[in-house]
């Protein structure tokens, strides 16, 4: 089943925090045929959050780990974290234009220049073993081992 991922987020807009905390506390499978079955606009918001999930995960380590030449593979990575900027937070759904979806599934990075931190960044990416430096956003979903 092919997941419209607009028409996902928004019918995921219209869930309120109430729905939420009740589709995360009951399980359908274990109600009877007779018990009324969850909104399928709650099985779309369970869509909505394992992809989110799976979408950041993949973009937080392609962005933190993928790289030539020591240097990151995304270009807009490389150009922000060259210039000093810590790879700051990802959105899921920011870009929801039809490049936006082609290129990036709707993803948008934002990058953090730090006045304080600029300068020794800048030195750390044009040294070997450079490490791209993240904020908490981005952080949250890369694994221990590879930070």
């Amino acid at each position: 089943e092919e997941i419209d991922i607009t028409k996902l987020i928004e019918e995921a807009k219209t869930i309120t925090d109430k729905d939420i905390s009740n589709f995360l506390h009951n399980d359908d499978s274990e109600k009877k045929d007779t018990e009324p079955k969850q909104p399928a606009a709650l099985q779309s918001r369970k869509h909505f959050f394992i992809l989110r999930s799976v979408l950041l995960k993949l973009a937080s380590s392609y962005l933190f780990l993928e790289k030539r030449r020591g240097k990151p593979l995304d270009k807009v990575c490389g150009f922000h974290v060259g210039n000093g900027a810590e790879l700051h937070d990802l959105h899921f759904g920011a870009d929801l234009s039809r490049g936006g979806l082609s290129n990036s599934y709707g993803l948008m990075a934002n990058y953090l220049y730090d006045t304080e931190r600029v300068s020794r960044n800048q030195a750390n990416f044009e040294s070997s073993g450079f490490v791209i430096p993240v904020g908490p956003g981005v952080g949250q979903w890369l694994e221990e081992s590879d930070i």
